[in-house]
């Protein structure tokens, strides 16, 4: 959001909701506690997640996982079934990815989806883990106020409820 109303990037993209979670707070509260910035497209994104391994690994190893906040509550009844399992926030799926196949942890596994799997060579330890089948996210894109045709601009509508798409 900074990096985009004081110019260092001409665009954003910001998930604003998602079919299972809701409404994606803090990108709402972003978007409406900066004034110099507008939407000017939205798109819908279907989700496929998974859970995330080092090569070798198996589900029976996990202790640790670690994905976006957003993504964790996509996959609660997936996290509910290993309770013993700790909990770690992480700033972005492909971010949890990343770290987890840079530490080598043969005992944490991630979030993400399989596009971070190959990129940092992780296994698919537990395939489409996501409590709907039909996991949707909405963003939006942002773009400074003052370089948009008044036209252009979007509203950010309320968001549909979880189980309405």
């Amino acid at each position: 959001m900074r990096a985009v109303s004081t110019g260092v990037v001409d665009s954003g993209v910001l998930p604003v909701e998602n079919v299972i979670v809701g409404p994606i707070d803090a990108a709402r509260a972003a978007i409406a506690d900066e004034p110099g910035v507008a939407i000017v497209a939205e798109t819908t994104v279907e989700i496929r997640l998974q859970l995330l391994g080092c090569p070798g690994v198996a589900l029976a190893d996990v202790r640790r996982v670690a994905s976006h906040p957003a993504a964790l509550g996509q996959c609660g009844r997936f996290l509910a079934r290993h309770p013993d399992w700790a909990i770690e926030v992480a700033y972005d799926t492909a971010g949890a990815a990343r770290d987890l196949a840079a530490r080598g942890d043969r005992s944490g596994a991630a979030i993400a989806g399989r596009a971070a799997a190959a990129r940092y060579g992780l296994a698919v330890l537990a395939d489409e883990i996501a409590d709907r089948p039909d996991n949707w996210t909405r963003f939006v894109r942002i773009v400074r106020r003052d370089t948009v045709d008044g036209g252009a601009e979007q509203q950010l509508t309320p968001a549909a409820s979880p189980r309405g798409r």
